[in-house]
């Protein structure tokens, strides 16, 4: 089974400006379009994105709105990748004469301000930002770039200084515009996570206590159930009172060590340092593991530069993070002495210890780091077809790091898992859980639902043509409705059941969680769990292991057009990779199904291509017909 390319999972975090396909990576002559540049980009080939980004840019011939994303596209290469501001600057200027969304315009300077470590610059670009936006989707985004820079600030400021009066307004807006929207939207992480750092800082624990809550509203367990539950209790009882008792210094060093054991070490080593030197040996190793993972990042986000610049070294990569490793041990408390530094000992004790755990795997040549905080630790036993098999499932938060690929896509998609060499799954949570509160806003906000809609429209207007060039290809459009589709039925759904309306948020989003962790996670991998015991398992290729759990995928899931979409009818249709062969292969099922079965489709138009109307199957269609050549089934 591929180890990253399991849980590839491309999220809603840009609107659907990203419209991935397969690519060659090879600059073809001519006019360029935003889906080719998409399709390099999605490919990882910087040197392709970049050109062809800019045949877009300088075809006078182009639509404004694609020339104007194209610069904004290329100011986002030239400082995240060049780091050239200057040119950076430009290009966004550019964008701004060519009608680019003010708001957006502004929240990409106020990014290129913060990794320059311009503060005020930053501010003020994010403040604009939020000002300009013309969309609740924009706003919402826009007050976590500028609740990013006000923490950034803060953390940057030297042990013992004092916050500035502009700065500290500026903390007190964030704060409040950052508990407004999650008040309104539990579950966001980014602004869950900025309101409880913001908030300790600001002595209110209150909202922190509400902020904490609010970024772990939606897990696939119940919060009792995970590793989390002990942290919960402290912090629900020490930050209820924090403003009356958050001198004491036994309650300060309980609140840190639970913020820590929850996956916040940033936020728990400030608070920590803002008290002077630390007596309590297990808040010095916070303080140590804070500064070891802040120099990790940073080591490898340079690294993962470099490497798409065609210079990064695997060697320096590795020798750095384990010196910084070697610091931090240094740093641990050992009752019994300080034992031999090794790399596996750094790695098991920092997993004892913190949680944490460290994955280095190559990547087409890219030395790959996953680096996160184990929340969720647990077995599950599966049923499928009347056979039966143990699943371990694993959950980790608190990224430092999420492989070359995912740093690369900056947020249009990232790696949301692999399976372990014990056959458990391990899942990324960061990937999963801002989807279903994004998709709530697509179906409950009016602007965000017109937005998204014409955005389908686009899209559903090339699916024929495409299908017609190739009759297995990825269309967006189609993918795109089947999602609409999944999120309109659980809406109605909740309607019918009558669930009151301020209740319906919660509901939509425990429910499309639940369906996505029922078809991706028990079906799926309940499928490799299972097909592992029987016989001669070990003789079917990998393509052969994932087009099998693929079926149970569809055919198990709660709804299977929206199975569907979390990896089949995705980029990587028709590709070399395993996933890639497996999920043509599914379509061409689909495909073979529907050709037989014409008459039983309703709407379906002998004119137009098939693939584009299997939004028009039935739950018990799409099921009959993976069913149909399930070996399981046979």
């Amino acid at each position: 089974m591929d180890a990253l390319t399991q849980f590839l999972v491309f999220l809603v975090l840009s609107l659907g400006l990203f419209t991935p396909a397969c690519a060659s990576g090879v600059v073809e002559t001519g006019e360029a379009t935003l889906q080719e540049a998409d399709n390099a980009y999605m490919q990882l080939d910087l040197r392709a994105a970049r050109a062809l980004l800019t045949n877009v840019l300088d075809n006078t011939e182009s639509p404004a709105k694609d020339r104007a994303e194209a610069a904004r596209r290329l100011g986002t290469i030239s400082w995240r990748f060049d780091g050239a501001t200057d040119a950076a600057l430009v290009f966004l200027a550019r964008a701004g004469t060519l009608g680019l969304e003010p708001s957006r315009l502004f929240r990409e300077q106020a990014r290129l301000y913060l990794h320059a470590a311009e503060f005020r610059l930053a501010r003020q670009a994010a403040w604009q930002a939020i000002e300009s936006a013309a969309t609740g989707g924009q706003a919402a985004d826009a007050r976590e770039v500028f609740g990013q820079v006000v923490v950034e600030e803060v953390m940057a400021l030297p042990a013992g200084s004092g916050i500035s009066d502009s700065l500290a307004a500026d903390l007190q807006r964030a704060r409040d515009s950052l508990k407004e929207l999650t008040d309104k939207e539990p579950g966001l992480l980014d602004a869950s996570r900025l309101l409880l750092s913001l908030a300790l800082v600001s002595d209110d624990g209150l909202t922190a206590l509400t902020a904490w809550k609010s970024y772990y509203s939606i897990l696939p367990e119940s919060r009792d159930k995970t590793l989390l539950a002990g942290a919960a209790a402290v912090l629900e009882r020490e930050l209820h009172r924090w403003h009356e008792g958050r001198g004491d210094p036994l309650r300060r060093t309980r609140v840190i060590r639970a913020l820590a054991s929850s996956g916040f070490h940033r936020i728990a080593a400030w608070l920590a340092n803002k008290e002077g030197p630390k007596e309590d040996a297990e808040v010095r190793a916070i303080v140590g593991y804070a500064r070891f993972l802040n120099d990790v990042q940073g080591i490898a986000e340079e690294y993962f530069r470099l490497s798409a610049l065609g210079s990064g070294s695997r060697r320096e990569f590795q020798s750095a993070f384990y010196e910084a490793g070697r610091r931090l041990w240094s740093e641990l408390a050992w009752p019994k002495g300080v034992p031999a530094f090794t790399q596996r000992g750094l790695r098991d004790e920092i997993g004892r210890r913190f949680r944490a755990l460290v994955k280095f795997e190559d990547h087409d040549g890219v030395l790959c780091l996953h680096l996160g905080t184990r929340i969720i630790d647990t077995d599950y036993t599966v049923e499928q077809y009347g056979n039966r098999a143990s699943l371990g499932f694993m959950v980790l938060d608190a990224m430092i790091a999420n492989g070359y690929n995912s740093w690369f896509w900056d947020g249009v998609a990232a790696a949301g898992g692999w399976v372990d060499e014990r056959g458990s799954i391990v899942q990324v949570r960061p990937a999963y859980a801002e989807g279903p509160v994004r998709a709530w806003r697509r179906v409950a906000y009016p602007e965000d639902r017109r937005e998204w809609e014409e955005l389908i429209d686009t899209k559903s207007a090339s699916d024929d043509g495409l299908a017609r060039e190739n009759p297995y290809a990825y269309l967006p459009g189609l993918a795109s409705r089947l999602q609409r589709r999944a999120y309109e039925r659980i809406r109605q759904g909740l309607t019918e059941r009558g669930v009151p309306e301020h209740e319906q948020r919660a509901a939509f989003t425990r429910e499309l969680s639940r369906r996505t962790h029922a078809s991706s996670i028990l079906a799926h991998e309940g499928r490799h769990a299972i097909d592992k015991r029987t016989p001669l398992s070990f003789l079917r290729s990998h393509a052969e292991k994932e087009y099998r759990a693929k079926l149970s995928e569809i055919a198990l899931a709660p709804d299977p057009g929206l199975a569907l979409t979390g990896g089949i009818l995705s980029a990587n249709i028709g590709g070399s990779s395993n996933h890639g062969q497996a999920n043509e292969r599914i379509v061409k099922v689909l495909v073979k199904w529907m050709r037989a079965n014409e008459n039983q489709i309703q709407g379906f138009d002998r004119s137009r291509p098939h693939v584009p109307q299997l939004d028009l199957l039935t739950d018990d269609q799409l099921r009959a017909a993976v069913q149909a050549v399930d070996p399981l089934m046979l």
